[in-house]
């Protein structure tokens, strides 16, 4: 459910599959199109949970309000009437399992936070039993702390502040001599987006090659060409004047990657793959296509790297789904190669 209500930070982030180009199966894959389809015969329901906060002290009260998404009529899940929500310790073993009645498509519930919870990480999932009947891991969950009474929230200073730096190439991989777009997100040590002064990437022979600053959720991104052989790492200063080096994601000699190119005044959206003339020498003669795709729903369009180590696409964001549409690409014996998350305004 979380895919479905939290559209506006997707935006932000980059989501792939591994990047597939060398040591594929030599086995055809059965076709994505009607895998899709089949997926989706039966109803697909989603849920999330909107908690009042993610830090509780004991006797303190868990406070929740609950969603039940039909993912492919999309709309409330109005059959579910049972939910299951259970909090397990930080290594999975279940402290608590509770028993909540849904509503056409909602509920809401609450959790005593006594004596036998110690100071410590907990994770919060809920389910239903309709999920029971599918292979995949439907179920919501949210990372929780409880604190003891005798506890505090550790003071973060310059000197003990710690962060979670992520940097997300778009299409999955840095591929070296073409243009990467990658995504930075950052996060404090409560989880939450941590903004930044600025930020300085730099190849391993000490040359800057560009900076970044962040969004006040901790999102940022910056393009950039990554020269065969360089490994490369940022400089970030914090606004609390920290400054701490991360590494980026080594690169690859060989791959293909993925731009998408939205602007909210026009009517189609832009779709770029591009790979590097030593992969296109390895991809002459072999055809590739993407999937759009949404609960069940596809369109398929075929192309190759023969003439050029770029494909172009307009997409019309009246012929999408709306809400988020995932673009997937294959090889000609449909092993997944990249995917991306578009989101689609239109009709919303």
């Amino acid at each position: 459910m979380k895919r479905y209500l939290l559209f506006s930070l997707k935006l932000y982030l980059f989501i792939f599959l591994p990047l597939l180009c060398s040591g594929q199966s030599e086995e055809v894959l059965p076709e994505p199109q009607s895998s899709l389809t089949s997926y989706f015969k039966m109803p697909r329901e989603s849920i999330h949970l909107h908690l009042n906060k993610t830090v509780y002290v004991e006797g303190e009260e868990i406070w929740f309000a609950g969603y039940i998404f039909n993912r492919k009529i999309e709309k409330p899940f109005q059959e579910t009437a049972n939910i299951y929500v259970g909090i397990y310790d930080s290594i999975g073993n279940q402290k608590d399992k509770f028993l909540f009645l849904g509503r056409e498509g909602y509920m809401n519930g609450n959790i005593y936070i006594d004596s036998n919870y110690a100071s410590g990480t907990y994770y919060l999932k809920a389910s239903t039993s309709w999920m029971r009947n599918f292979k995949e891991d439907d179920s919501f969950v949210e990372k929780i702390k409880i604190l003891s009474p005798a506890s505090q929230l550790k003071k973060n200073t310059r000197s003990n502040m710690e962060y979670d730096v992520q940097f997300l190439p778009e299409g999955g991989n840095l591929v070296a001599e073409i243009v990467n777009n990658v995504g930075v997100k950052i996060l404090n040590e409560q989880g939450y987006g941590a903004q930044i002064q600025e930020g300085h990437v730099f190849d391993n022979e000490g040359n800057p090659i560009t900076k970044f600053s962040s969004n006040e959720l901790g999102m940022a991104r910056f393009d950039f060409t990554p020269k065969k052989g360089l490994l490369y790492y940022a400089d970030i200063r914090f606004l609390n004047g920290d400054i701490k080096k991360y590494d980026l994601p080594g690169q690859k000699r060989f791959g293909v990657n993925v731009k998408v190119q939205s602007n909210p005044n026009l009517e189609n959206i832009g779709l770029v793959f591009e790979t590097n003339k030593e992969t296109q020498r390895q991809l002459k003669d072999k055809n590739f296509y993407f999937l759009i795709h949404k609960d069940g729903d596809s369109k398929k369009t075929h192309f190759n790297f023969n003439k050029s180590k770029v494909a172009k696409f307009f997409l019309a964001k009246n012929d999408l789904k709306k809400g988020v549409n995932t673009i997937t690409l294959f090889d000609e014996k449909n092993n997944p190669i990249l995917e991306r998350m578009v989101f689609n305004r239109t009709g919303i």
